[in-house]
């Protein structure tokens, strides 16, 4: 049945099947998901999204994936032509 006033967020588990869970189905490192799991007092299947954006987002950082878009962000898309210039 689970968690009274739970249904609605799936069942409840500990940390360590939490934890152990986002290791073994690569959701998140054991060190992101101790921390998320450090936050909460009760961990539903929901979780799991929360710390997969988390470190989907982290990895992002470290691996520079957003500060090359900053490349891009005052660049023209398109060639602008002068008067009489052949493409």
């Amino acid at each position: 049945m689970g968690v009274p006033g739970n249904s609605e967020r799936g069942q409840a588990m500990t940390k360590d099947e939490f934890i152990k869970t986002c290791v073994l189905c690569g959701y998140a490192s054991a060190k992101v998901a101790r921390e998320y799991a450090e936050e909460k007092d009760e961990l539903t299947d929901i979780d799991f999204q929360e710390v997969w954006r988390i470190n989907e987002r982290l990895l992002d950082v470290k691996n520079g994936r957003l500060d090359r878009m900053r490349a891009y962000q005052d660049a023209k898309t398109t060639k602008r032509l002068k008067y009489g210039e052949r493409i």
